[in-house]
């Protein structure tokens, strides 16, 4: 078997089994920190880690290039290129971290007030603004560099693997310093997440010194002329990670301005599923830039085209299988899990995992379409549609919410309308770019999986119409019997392309 092949599959494996491990802990963790801090508070974590994402357009659209570029250097077998380009990018993003941890230290007060919070909040909020967000701001910039040049050689498993060890130490740590810290549990979780930061910079450097070319970072590579690629690709990089931040970040800063901090928990609390389930679903699909980079510098338009198609259609069927599931059992799944805590909240709650689940599967519809066009550098087209739809979605989303009755939802009505529009425009440039015509795309990797999905919501219906989901046993079971039910019904749409592999395996097993 091909070695790139083995590669991937035990990067999409490690990432299922660190996704999957995360999801546990994240939905054990909503409901023992809703207790430990109430809903305001942990509308404050909401807000102040939404604070913390927008230091990310201060990077330029570096960060997003980095990755891109150093996978072309692993390919052309360049050390001296990629111990440059890591070493003067690391001394970059620390000088640009330090300025814009400064920023927002200086202008702490100012953002507590535009995004409304008050009270017994608003003292700790400024605290944790000028100490947890200087330092976290400064590890996140620092990570990537080293993180880039781990994915740059096809070991996303290693990346999957810290983010597993550093997520289970944080949720341990948490479970224990929530438990006996007497003081404002707020500074316990600032503490254990910062530490669990610095655990992941320091497990990333130690691998990336194993891996990349030695990982050797001394200021004799130091080369601010090697970031000249990186500039070039980062200026329209910066355009979509702008875009990306408004779309990802902005909605619990709309809602805390508007609805208040327990309006951003109820939010945060119905976003939880759909962030778990995204990595499982685009394990593949993450993974396929250093590919796509290559198959752009070889020429290979062939395997571009194969890349898009299966690409597209695999995701689909996956993330078709997760998104018709969050929609069938999202009521009775969020009755379960935070009535206790919420009460009667605990429907805004599933109806904003409804509207997720939606949105995700449209995000899922993209596919490669994404790893194939950064692997190419044919990026302006998708940075312009990208821009305009988010800015017509953050107006909307500000309209709806402040100035409507329809409450914390409303920030995801534009995001489902700008998905409608965006997806088809971006099906047909890709697959323009990489010399394929339109209907051929649509025809073999949307029409498909659509009809699976429709089946699907057909046979969830029936499992939950005949199901008492009163209690975690009987919905455990129905999401068995719904998961299985829709095993079978994608092996019988992929007879085909599942039938030979079967056959094998009969043959090993008989011999």
């Amino acid at each position: 078997m091909n070695k790139t092949i083995i590669q991937i599959t035990k990067n999409v494996v490690s990432s299922w089994g660190m996704s999957i491990l995360q999801a546990g802990i994240g939905l054990v963790m909503v409901p023992f920190l809703l207790g430990k801090m109430g809903k305001e508070g942990y509308g404050v974590i909401g807000v102040l880690m939404a604070i913390i994402g927008f230091s990310q357009i201060a990077d330029l659209g570096l960060r997003a290039a980095l990755n891109r570029e150093l996978a072309e250097k692993v390919t052309h077998r360049d050390e001296v290129g990629f111990r440059s380009l890591s070493v003067s990018a690391l001394v970059l993003y620390i000088g640009i971290a330090l300025i814009t941890a400064l920023t927002g230290a200086i202008f702490a007060p100012a953002l507590c007030s535009l995004f409304n919070v008050e009270g017994q909040h608003y003292d700790l909020m400024v605290i944790l603004l000028r100490t947890y967000a200087p330092f976290t701001v400064l590890l996140s910039f620092i990570t990537p560099v080293f993180t880039a040049g781990i994915c740059s050689f096809m070991r996303y498993d290693i990346q999957n693997h810290v983010s597993m060890i550093s997520n289970i130490c944080i949720s341990l740590m948490l479970f224990v310093f929530l438990s006996l810290f007497d003081g404002n549990p707020l500074i316990a979780w600032s503490a254990v997440m910062a530490g669990g930061a610095l655990l992941r910079l320091g497990l990333m450097a130690i691998f990336y010194r194993r891996i990349c070319f030695g990982g050797h970072i001394s200021v004799r590579h130091l080369h601010f002329g090697s970031l000249m690629p990186l500039f070039r690709l980062g200026s329209s990089m910066y355009i979509l990670q702008l875009t990306n931040v408004l779309a990802q970040r902005v909605d619990p800063l709309i809602i805390s301005r508007f609805l208040g901090l327990g309006g951003v928990a109820l939010y945060q609390a119905g976003s939880k599923l759909p962030q778990l389930v995204r990595p499982i679903v685009m394990a593949g699909i993450n993974q396929m830039v250093p590919l796509t980079t290559r198959f752009h510098v070889s020429g290979n338009q062939l395997r571009e085209q194969q890349t898009l198609i299966l690409g597209t259609k695999y995701t689909l069927y996956l993330g078709g299988m997760f998104s018709a599931g969050m929609i069938l059992f999202a009521d009775s799944f969020c009755h379960l899990w935070l009535f206790d805590k919420l009460g009667e909240d605990v429907q805004t709650v599933a109806l904003v995992l409804k509207m997720l689940a939606v949105i995700s599967l449209f995000n899922f519809a993209g596919g490669a379409q994404w790893p194939l066009v950064l692997g190419k550098k044919k990026i302006r087209f998708s940075i312009w549609l990208a821009l305009t739809t988010s800015v017509f979605n953050v107006i909307l989303s500000v309209y709806l919410v402040g100035f409507t009755n329809i409450g914390v939802a409303g920030v995801l009505v534009g995001t489902v309308m700008t998905e409608i529009v965006r997806r088809p425009i971006a099906a047909w440039y890709v697959s323009w770019l990489v010399g394929m015509k339109l209907r051929r795309y649509v025809m073999l990797a949307y029409v498909i999986p659509t009809i699976y999905i429709l089946l699907l919501i057909l046979l969830g219906r029936l499992v939950v119409s005949f199901s008492n989901l009163a209690d975690w046993g009987s919905l455990i079971v129905s999401g068995c019997v719904f998961g299985c039910g829709a095993m079978i019904l994608l092996l019988g749409f992929e007879w085909r392309m599942a039938r030979p592999h079967l056959l094998r395996v009969r043959d090993r097993l008989r011999a």
